[in-house]
């Protein structure tokens, strides 16, 4: 699982995504593959969101020779309302961490310093707050980077529960993730969300079939 801090670090300062690709060279029978990894590193997820968030407030479209007033793109729209709804509960946390530790509620500031000082707050809490700090930036990562692009959505495994806690199994919907328990408080003996490869889910789906 992700740290805090590099969680934090994608989504105010920068992302690096890998993409692999492999090229053969040589004469026919004597052609080796090789294989490659370009990186690319983009501003972070926040700043991406709020780029594309500005965009959505631009002239309205033009389709064909009507002009529809107010209409956007539904996807620029998409990231409008995720960003708004991530700077709101990171705000709201903040001020929630702070009046924990006996700090005042702070001054109004950025989403970025927001989430920096949330990092540092939830050194300073209990290990079950920290838990749930944590499954909320992930929470955000997560939402800001389907919104962007950077993931597939989510799905949940129909019939299939957890089998430590019974609460819902939820994995990427390409398939790019391990399965993992949608409850935060279900975690293993080190503190650490339970996860189940791809080759565990026949395991979880003979776990819940019924007897014969």
């Amino acid at each position: 699982m992700r740290d805090l801090a590099e969680l934090v670090n994608e989504l105010t300062r920068h992302i690096t995504t890998a993409t692999r690709y492999s090229t053969t060279l040589g004469a026919r029978g004597k052609a080796k593959r090789h294989r490659h990894v370009h990186y690319t590193t983009a501003p972070g997820l926040i700043t991406q969101l709020s780029v594309a968030s500005s965009r959505s407030c631009g002239p309205p479209l033009v389709t064909g020779t009507r002009t529809q007033p107010g209409s956007r793109p539904p996807g620029q729209h998409q990231m409008l309302v995720v960003l708004d709804s991530i700077t709101r509960q990171v705000s709201d946390l903040r001020v929630s961490l702070r009046l924990g530790v006996g700090k005042s509620r702070g001054a109004r500031q950025s989403v970025a310093q927001d989430l920096s000082e949330i990092s540092y707050l939830a050194r300073l809490v209990d290990r079950r707050t920290a838990r749930h700090v944590h499954a909320l930036v992930r929470r955000w990562h997560s939402n800001a980077s389907i919104a962007l692009t950077y993931q597939a959505p989510t799905i949940q495994l129909r019939d299939v529960a957890c089998p430590y806690c019974g609460s819902a199994l939820r994995v990427r919907a390409d398939a790019s993730t391990d399965v993992w328990c949608t409850s935060a408080e279900c975690v293993d003996d080190d503190g650490v969300r339970r996860t189940w490869g791809r080759g565990a889910w026949l395991m979880l789906l003979e776990r819940m079939s019924p007897a014969v």
